[in-house]
């Protein structure tokens, strides 16, 4: 059938791979692009083989897809959803770090540091995010995008070596990297800094700072496979759209009314905002009057015979490892409170248009998923109306969390964040540092070790799920104003 034929053309590797709940998102995107048809997500997962798929596409009424095109050059540009949380979010505080996304590599010897400079600018160049500032217009901000800026990779002093440990005027290793951090004043461009730390072994350890403003997590793994590309002078091809199209897109969807129908789910689920109960663990201090985002890290791993255990439950009732992770943790909680209606918030890449996918630029979302445990279920049972739940959070993910927020007309307690105080992060691809291809082609003898952590929490804890072979590696971000390490060690 030329349908099957135009489906595997979109996405063949979705099948190639048995599906997946992020190559799901792409395919659904695709086929609304190519098709015309808006494909829930859950039938990316009923419907698995290319002729079932192709069968229900052929049954489903057309849905026209909104194009994200070029915008007119201006003196400067709305602001999305979720640059308009972070910008209020750090005029709150101008000499905070807590939106600051740093990256460590150590990158060996015989590095080229100006050709790392020359392909840092040639980045900046290509993508307007890195160009962009912020500008207050008669008390609204805006984007200005710069048709150049100045950019400088730093030299930083190395730390010196006494006997096995190392000494750096007295600070730690992770202090020479710590010093490096410093707050972004989001009226100048770049917002982005580059530092180049060298030892006298000729090793190297290579950092990139950038404010969360401007890039999110898939935007790091675009800057490095860009990076590399333009460090071994290939040929990248060039943009179609910046991320001020999508801003502007973003804003022309919320103002025609298309996204209606989605804001109704979300405001059905929260009708009863008012009386939305709080999550009310167990805690070791008495919760400061203001969220400090004091936190630290505690990490433990599934084994594959676990790990391969709880994918098997999550396929076999059509769902995925994010959805049976968060039944578990709505289990673990509702053990540990006896509550019965349970909120985790989970950042969604926000990249639901297909255009959008090589883009840098702040595309995340914030979900808060809902849901009901009590002793009356059986965990199947209660995994499976987790599922329903998540498929329908998703296909309406194009609301905004911080429009919901406002809408909702909260009581704000500055102590807390809005609505939820458990998050959760699943990750299924390597660490770019476990990437082959994203190194850079030095010599990788005796390199230094980063003992670099970023001591913060945004939420009361925060389950970062690294899904990587066939381990799962499970990090606990916990806010240490409120946990003592023990605590944390107890639940996981």
């Amino acid at each position: 059938m030329d349908i099957e034929r135009e489906i595997i053309g979109i996405d063949a590797n979705f099948f190639r791979l048995g599906g997946h709940s992020l190559k799901a998102f792409v395919l659904q995107s695709r086929v609304h692009r190519e098709l015309k048809v808006k494909l829930p997500l859950a039938e990316t997962f009923k419907t698995p083989t290319v002729r079932e798929m192709s069968e229900y596409i052929l049954q489903a009424g057309k849905h026209s897809h909104a194009l994200v095109e070029p915008v007119e050059k201006k003196e400067y540009y709305p602001l999305s959803s979720a640059q308009k949380r972070l910008y209020l979010l750090q005029q709150m505080d101008l000499n905070s770090t807590v939106y600051n996304m740093t990256f460590v590599l150590p990158i060996g010897k015989n590095i080229d540091r100006d050709k790392i400079q020359s392909s840092l600018r040639k980045l900046i160049a290509r993508h307007e995010s890195l160009r962009t500032s912020f500008i207050m217009v008669k008390d609204i901000p805006y984007q200005e995008i710069h048709d150049e800026v100045e950019f400088e990779v730093e030299g930083v002093a190395p730390p010196t070596y006494k006997g096995n440990h190392e000494v750096n005027e007295g600070k730690p290793h992770a202090g020479t990297i710590e010093n490096f951090i410093s707050p972004f004043d989001l009226s100048r461009a770049p917002l982005m800094r580059s530092g180049l730390i060298r030892f006298p072994d000729h090793n190297h350890i290579l950092m990139v700072d950038m404010h969360h403003i401007i890039a999110d997590g898939t935007s790091y793994t675009i800057l490095a496979e860009d990076f590399m590309a333009l460090y071994n002078q290939e040929e990248l091809e060039p943009l179609k759209l910046q991320y001020k199209d999508f801003s502007q897109w973003q804003s022309r969807l919320f103002e025609s009314g298309v996204i209606k129908e989605q804001e109704d789910y979300w405001f059905e689920l929260y009708a009863d905002a008012g009386q939305i109960p709080r999550l009310e663990l167990p805690v070791d201090f008495q919760r400061p009057a203001v969220f400090t985002f004091a936190g630290d890290r505690y990490r433990f791993m599934l084994e594959k015979e676990d790990m391969l255990k709880f994918n098997h439950l999550a396929a076999r009732n059509n769902g995925t490892l994010y959805m049976n992770f968060l039944a578990a943790l709505n289990i673990l909680f509702y053990r540990y409170t006896g509550q019965t209606d349970i909120i985790i918030g989970t950042g969604t890449a926000g990249r639901s248009h297909v255009d959008l996918e090589r883009i840098i630029g702040m595309f995340v979302n914030i979900l808060v998923m809902r849901n009901y445990p009590n002793g009356q279920y059986t965990y199947e049972s209660f995994l499976k109306e987790v599922i329903a739940n998540s498929f329908k959070a998703f296909d309406n993910q194009d609301v905004q969390f911080e429009d919901l927020v406002s809408r909702l007309n909260l009581e704000r307690d500055p102590s807390r964040n809005p609505l939820f105080d458990i998050s959760m992060v699943v990750q299924n691809f390597r660490q770019m540092t476990e990437r082959e291809d994203l190194q850079l082609p030095g010599e990788k003898e005796d390199l230094p070790p980063v003992e670099y952590k970023k001591t913060i929490s945004r939420f009361d804890m925060t389950f970062f799920i690294h899904e990587y072979e066939e381990n799962l590696f499970i990090t606990i971000e916990y806010y240490t104003g409120i946990f003592k390490e023990e605590t944390i060690k107890r639940l996981a």
